[in-house]
């Protein structure tokens, strides 16, 4: 038991020491694969027993960031980027005995872009683009590292999952161009389209 302990602990600090400070940038992406922390409930799993989980997250982003600074003047301007997103997931769980389980995770995805289209030198009507539909399938097996008889109040888990590109990444909607003319069917902005 202990040895799994400092295995565990050892690998965190092996992990830890390496970091340095990362910056991200990019679009919003609120897209479900499987927990990173944490079990798929709030409770142990007896074997042979099933879970049904399903949640919802809703987001709407209109900030803009380059690294750490906030782009204040596209609020001021009004030429900033609404990015809705909405996701009903639909987790089924199964534990096949006291320490292992597994998950599949079926998304359903509601989301929309939209600037003002044009943005210069008055902001026009926004132009909005829509992206719905299945997102991306996963499966995920999970296994507890202690003992879950022995260790009700505090434990870990390790899992290993796959994504199924079964969420569309092609979804096209109509909406004017940066000019705020020629309407047009065009592929929507990547951070809505339902697929990776």
């Amino acid at each position: 038991m202990k040895r799994a302990f400092f295995t565990v602990a050892a690998a965190v600090a092996t992990v830890s020491a390496g970091q340095t400070n990362a910056y991200a940038q990019g679009c919003v992406l609120i897209r479900e694969a499987a927990p990173v922390i944490g079990s798929l409930s709030s409770t142990y799993l007896r074997p042979g027993e099933w879970q049904l989980d399903v949640s919802f997250r809703d987001s709407t982003a209109t900030r803009h960031y380059s690294l750490d600074v906030e782009q204040v003047q596209r609020q001021t301007l009004g030429t900033y980027v609404t990015n809705k997103q909405r996701q009903m997931l639909f987790s089924v769980s199964h534990s096949v005995t006291d320490r292992f389980s597994y998950a599949v995770n079926v998304p359903v995805i509601s989301a929309s872009w939209s600037i003002p289209s044009p943005t210069a030198p008055t902001p026009g009507p926004r132009a909005v683009q829509h992206g719905d539909g299945l997102g991306d399938i996963s499966a995920v097996g999970r296994y507890w590292i202690f003992d879950p008889a022995t260790h009700a109040s505090r434990n870990l888990s390790i899992g290993l999952g796959v994504k199924a590109p079964t969420g569309p990444s092609n979804v096209t909607d109509t909406f004017v161009d940066i000019s705020g003319l020629n309407s047009a069917t065009k592929a929507v902005d990547q951070s809505v389209q339902p697929g990776d």
